[in-house]
């Protein structure tokens, strides 16, 4: 992958971007390959990683005067951005409370690898819990459920299912989060994002505010396209330089250390 890569291959292909979604382990060289040939890189979100080489890369790769984007494509889920949309609209006034359950029964993983496996399925949920709460999150408490291993076709290596993931966090002196995601749970079920503020509450089926009378108001918003603030219509604005960069990579690395802290067990009751 690295020789298809090279300096010269690239400059001679006249390449002016890269998209890596490649294995972890060798990000950092293609990083630092896309930018000594001044191409921008776009690059999909990365969990495993402790040692800061990835970010170190992209750090430098900026300073060097490359663009820097992060694929993040479930913030442009049109639910997602219906939620955002009356989030930032003002309508449920100050932001209390937001919550999300998903329950459903995930593919079970070859390999063993059900914390990474773990932390792709919690990466989205997460991240879509910063935006609409507009603040960085803050472990309160987490459990971790084991993940389910079963014997593999023929008896020959087993296979594990992610397990589950239950947390608590604040986001700021008056806002609370509450998620609770199980990837092994056979009775399906997802109730879409609840947000609870200081004047409405708002779920999938809409929204409910208080008239100064008391009186209780409904409202719905219209639907969002699937490329509503995002996508790949945004990364290729923002590499044109006409539009904001949709998916900087210091949030997915914050994302990052947020999720190792809960899946190792550091997160607890203070």
């Amino acid at each position: 992958l690295a020789d298809c890569l090279e300096p010269g291959v690239l400059k001679a292909e006249r390449i002016d971007a890269v998209w890596l979604a490649t294995p972890e382990g060798v990000l950092p060289e293609l990083i630092e390959i896309a930018a000594r040939s001044r191409c921008a890189v776009v690059l999909e979100p990365w969990l495993q990683q402790a040692d800061g080489q990835v970010e170190y890369q992209l750090a430098w790769a900026e300073s060097e005067g490359c663009t820097v984007v992060v694929h993040l494509p479930q913030r442009v889920v049109p639910q997602f951005r219906q939620a955002l949309e009356v989030r930032e609209s003002g309508r449920l006034g100050g932001l209390r409370h937001l919550s999300r359950c998903i329950w459903q029964l995930s593919p079970r993983v070859p390999g063993g690898g059900s914390w990474l496996a773990l932390a792709r399925h919690l990466s989205p949920w997460l991240d879509q819990a910063q935006q609409l709460a507009g603040a960085e999150g803050r472990v309160i408490w987490s459990r971790r459920d084991a993940s389910l291993d079963l014997r593999g076709d023929g008896g020959e290596q087993p296979l594990a299912r992610p397990g589950g993931v239950q947390i608590l966090l604040e986001f700021g002196p008056e806002t609370v989060g509450w998620l609770d995601l199980q990837w092994q749970t056979p009775a399906a079920w997802d109730s879409g994002w609840r947000l609870r503020g200081t004047e409405g509450t708002w779920q999938p089926t809409g929204g409910t505010l208080a008239s100064p009378s008391g009186e209780l108001l409904e409202f719905r918003t219209e639907d969002t396209g699937p490329d509503a603030g995002g996508g790949h219509g945004e990364i290729v604005r923002h590499l044109l330089s006409r539009g904001p960069n949709p998916g900087k990579w210091q949030d997915v690395s914050q994302l990052g250390r947020l999720i190792r802290r809960i899946l190792d067990g550091e997160a607890r009751v203070k």
